[in-house]
This record gives C-alpha cells, sequence and structure tokens, in this order.
C-alpha cells in the first residue's frame, strides 16, 4: 500500500489531466514485478450530486518502472475488472470529460525525448449506460468487454455485449446485442465493423466517434427490418396491422449546433412488398430525413 500521500498525488494528476475530480480508494504496489493497483477508482460527473463518468472495482497496471532509464516507458497492459461508464446529455452540455491530451507550446527541441507507450488495454465485465436526457433517449450495453492493443502503425481494438437494452423516449424498451473492431486514430475512434442484432432489426454499421470533438459522430447503417416486431415497439396502441420486411440505407450523425447537440438520420428504404392490413404494396422506395425538427419521408413509390 503506497499510502495516502502517494494516492493523493495520483488523484491530483488524473484529475487535472481529465479536467474533472477522480477518486481512489487504495492504490499499491508490487516492486518487484512493476505492477500497480488500484482499487475502488471513481471518475466524479459534471457536480459532485450527479452519477459519476466511471467506477472500476479494479484496475491492475503492468509498469516495469526500470524502462523508464530507456527513456521510454513502457506500460505493458491495463486491465480494468467490474466497471461502469455513464454518459449523459443535457442541453448545451455533456459530462464527458477531456481524455485526449491539451496541445503542448512549442518550445524548441527538448534535451531529451520522452515517449511512453501502453501496449494493450483489457475492460472485463463492464457496464456502459448512455442517458440523453434531450430527447429522451437511453442505451444499456450490459457484459461488455473492451480490448485494445497496439499494432505496428496504430492501436486496434474489439468490444462485445450482450443482454443490452435501447428505449426512446416513451416507447417500449427493446433488446441489443452488438461486437464490433475498431482502430484509434489521432482521437477517433473508427468503427471498422458493428454488427449490431436489435429486435425487429439486424444492422452493419460502420463510422466513427471523435473524442476530441464529443458528441461529434457519425454512423453509416445498414439494417434490414422487420415491419411487424418494429410496429409492436413504436405503434403498440395503433388499431392497425402491418406485414412484411425492408432493408434501410443511410447516416446516423451526432453534430455540434449553437445551441447544443444536433442529431440527423437520413437515408433510403426499400421493400419487396409492405402491407397496411389487407393492403399489399410491391416493390416500395422513399427516402426520409429525421432530425431535431421533424420526421419527413419523400419520393415514395410503389
Amino acid at each position: 500500500d503506497l499510502g495516502p500521500s502517494v494516492r493523493k498525488r495520483a488523484e491530483d494528476a488524473g484529475s487535472k489531466y481529465l479536467e474533472r475530480p477522480m477518486r481512489i480508494g487504495k492504490l499499491g504496489i508490487h516492486l518487484g514485478r512493476g505492477a500497480f493497483v488500484v482499487e475502488d477508482l471513481v471518475i466524479e460527473g459534471l457536480k459532485p450530486t450527479d452519477r459519476p463518468f466511471l467506477k472500476a472495482r479494479k484496475l491492475f497496471v503492468n509498469l516495469p518502472w526500470w524502462t523508464i532509464f530507456t527513456r521510454e516507458l513502457i506500460v505493458e497492459n491495463v486491465d480494468m475488472t467490474d466497471w461502469e461508464m455513464l454518459v449523459e446529455q443535457f442541453p448545451g452540455r455533456h459530462n464527458f470529460p477531456r481524455v485526449t491530451p491539451k496541445p503542448k507550446e512549442k518550445k524548441g527541441d527538448p534535451l531529451f525525448k520522452f515517449t511512453t507507450t501502453v501496449r494493450s488495454v483489457i475492460a472485463r465485465n463492464g457496464r456502459f449506460v448512455y442517458d440523453d436526457h434531450t430527447v429522451p433517449w437511453n442505451v444499456i450495453c450490459n457484459d461488455l468487454n473492451v480490448s485494445v492493443f497496439k499494432g505496428r502503425d496504430t492501436y486496434r481494438g474489439t468490444a462485445q455485449f450482450t443482454n443490452g437494452s435501447v428505449k426512446i423516449q416513451s416507447y417500449d424498451r427493446f433488446r441489443a446485442d452488438m461486437q464490433t473492431r475498431f482502430r484509434i486514430d489521432n482521437g477517433r475512434i473508427v468503427l471498422e465493423d458493428i454488427k449490431l442484432q436489435s429486435t425487429g432489426a439486424d444492422t452493419h454499421v460502420t463510422g466513427y466517434v471523435d473524442l476530441k470533438n464529443w458528441p461529434e459522430m457519425v454512423y453509416n447503417v445498414k439494417s434490414t427490418i422487420d415491419f411487424p416486431i418494429q410496429k409492436a415497439i413504436y405503434f403498440k396502441t395503433m388499431n392497425f396491422d402491418v406485414a412484411g420486411r425492408g432493408d434501410f440505407e443511410g447516416t446516423f450523425r451526432f453534430f455540434k449546433t449553437p445551441r447544443g447537440t444536433g442529431r440527423e438520420l437520413k437515408g433510403t428504404f426499400t421493400s419487396p412488398e409492405a402491407g397496411v392490413n389487407a393492403w399489399r404494396f410491391p416493390d416500395v422506395r422513399g427516402s426520409l430525413v429525421w432530425n431535431n425538427n421533424a420526421f419527413r419521408v419523400t419520393d415514395v413509390t410503389t
């Protein structure tokens, strides 16, 4: 146990980097192995009364401290277990802390160059919650596991969760499961492939999340939709029946606006045959735009 004074220095350094209060329950080190153990880590929300941004029961950091003498500090691996992350979106603000380094002032070439390399990060048995209080919209990712490894040219990783759920406005909550692979490129998480299985839809996604300019993100979506199952989620109380399946292809964007966060879903849809009650409509095609102001369906043919 490194004691309260060293723990306090670690808390202060983490809080300064994140620009958000960070607390550590216990900080220990195995000197011979160069391994640090962090217990009960908490990164607070926007206010002390808010729910924390991150809680983690234990972090194991394998950091051979003697590598510092080569002017390259090597973090062999970071292993985080039993954790929960909460991202909240409010009108005009969010709780996501600054996670990328601040640009340093250019003061000429340093006398000694020094680098830090993290070779792998594994986060096990996690839970991610996204609460958008403006829509409202809630996503819960249970049993979430994330792995990130340093490759030859960049960091690459995978993530997957099962038995998650999504709730949009007052509609019924529905299940979601996901598997993805990604790379980290200059402050962006580039989503090379997402397979998302949700109630009544199978979706493939690519895109990116811009951590430097949160909440900017773009998702390129291809989705196959079961109309009766989706109708039961969004039009449960309305007295009509639907039939058929369809495909949607388009983009889903989050972007900054003077008033906060903009959202836009835009694309085209097709169906070999769609039905409403006793009616059947062959070769249905059309376009849609759903943004902060309206939901518009245009150019529909059958």
